[in-house]
């Protein structure tokens, strides 16, 4: 394996008021008030565009901080702030149409088991067992996503049918972006009877759920598991000292988005588990945290606008990094490319083009039209701004936790600008924000004669 350029430690001025973990802290909790008030609670939309902005806020004073945190700040509020959520996370689930006795084992069970499994994992991480923590934390998921997947009646959403769809004419040899996979589109505020043809979703994403599907049973089951698998990453995978980083996890399955996200099978779970995977390998496997991060990036489209920033943080560590990321991106969606190019951008792109703006998003134009206001924010402002926001900390961004934190910041600002923007979006960016409090200032000074292990 090749030597890679030196990691060296900066001096930190300890005289900022504010710490970055404080203030991460504060961008996840406002991010998880999104995620928990987005649909199907309208009203909650204004509380949400807000909670998003003190988010934004929050992940702009943590870069612009350079005072590191102790130990005696970091993990009481970690905990504090992770039963909080845990507790809240039932509560979308309180309207559904249930039997008396299934409505209580949802509200009482679900945030309690989750609780008490994140205080145990928690006092485990403090005696250094960090296996017997990571399991304990995905047997607890394991747990809450059968409740879930097996205590509902499945819901008739066109995410789970499109998934369904997508493995079975992949099963008969067809292409999921062919206009065999045709499913309604059943947001709200669609015009009625308008079909989504074609399967929605990248090609990598498409081959996670469809193996889901036909392994699993239930695509949902994917959900939770790639979920579980960020977690336990992070316990087993953060260096450090246990009582300072690993509870970052506890914080992650605690997040108020978690169980509609998996309820309706929203694919985050994935794009996320590459994510945390791609970042805890920086520096121990370089070759495979590039191509995990260009597969991160190939996931899901509105990652496209966070690549310039992971591409060029990546030449800056090493020169060779960027092109590992592009081939990895590019080779997923080759076989779908020469089957039908045309298909696979009319199916991922071009459905997304027509939609408008829904008064049940977390944006910015969401809000507005909620209060009457039918603002309407040009393309090249809502795609420009975070495009600029990446390049502009891409070349200020001096470490692994600065590049999470970064596409944090740069992913807000653009749902905030779109007209897209519900809790399985917010719950990517806590779990950024998570994943940035969680990894150490192991900063570097780039070396342009570094090569990429082999």
């Amino acid at each position: 394996m090749s030597a890679i350029s030196t990691s060296v430690e900066r001096s930190r001025p300890e005289n900022s008021p504010v710490s970055r973990d404080t203030w991460l802290l504060v961008a996840v909790t406002a991010y998880g008030v999104a995620g928990y008030f987005g649909p199907p609670d309208e009203p909650g939309v204004h509380l949400a565009t807000l909670a998003a902005i003190v988010g934004l806020a929050g992940a702009v004073a943590c870069l612009v901080s350079r005072r590191s945190p102790s130990a005696t700040t970091r993990t009481p509020a970690m905990l504090i702030v992770g039963c909080f959520l845990a507790i809240r996370i039932a509560e979308p689930f309180a309207t559904a149409e249930l039997s008396p006795a299934l409505r209580t084992l949802m509200l009482l069970a679900f945030p309690l088991i989750l609780s008490l499994s994140c205080v145990y994992a928690f006092l485990l991480l403090q005696r250094g067992s960090r296996r017997w923590a990571a399991a304990i934390l995905t047997g607890c998921l394991t747990a809450c996503g059968g409740l879930l997947i097996l205590g509902f009646q499945t819901p008739l959403i066109d995410v789970l049918l499109a998934h369904d769809a997508a493995a079975e004419v992949v099963a008969t040899g067809g292409s999921p972006y062919g206009e065999e996979v045709v499913v309604p589109d059943t947001s709200p505020y669609s015009p009625p009877g308008r079909l989504i043809v074609g399967y929605p979703y990248p090609p990598v994403t498409a081959l996670g759920y469809v193996l889901g599907v036909w392994v699993l049973g239930d695509p949902r089951w994917f959900s939770v598991l790639t979920l579980a698998a960020a977690a336990s990453c992070l316990i087993l995978g953060v260096a450090g000292d246990d009582t300072q980083r690993r509870p970052a996890a506890l914080l992650l399955v605690s997040l108020p988005g978690m169980p509609i996200l998996v309820f309706l099978g929203w694919t985050e779970p994935l794009t996320l588990l590459l994510l945390v995977s791609s970042m805890l390998l920086w520096d121990r496997r370089p070759w495979s945290a590039a191509i995990l991060g260009g597969l991160a990036i190939a996931s899901k489209q509105y990652m496209l606008v966070v690549a310039p920033l992971f591409l060029i943080a990546a030449y800056r560590r090493d020169p060779k990094r960027p092109a590992v990321m592009a081939l990895a991106g590019i080779a997923s969606v080759i076989p779908s490319v020469l089957v039908g190019w045309t298909d696979l951008f009319r199916s991922t792109f071009t459905n997304l083009a027509g939609l408008n703006v829904r008064p049940d998003g977390s944006s910015i134009q969401g809000l507005l039209l909620n209060l009457g206001i039918g603002l309407r924010i040009p393309l090249a402002v809502s795609l420009g701004a975070p495009l600029a926001v990446g390049l502009l900390l891409a070349t200020r961004a001096h470490n692994r936790r600065e590049v999470a934190a970064s596409a944090c910041l740069v992913l807000t600002t653009f749902f905030l600008l779109g007209s897209q923007a519900f809790v399985n979006y917010w719950f990517l960016i806590a779990g950024l924000a998570v994943l940035a409090y969680a990894l150490p200032d192991d900063d570097w000074i780039p070396s342009a004669g570094a090569d990429i292990a082999r």
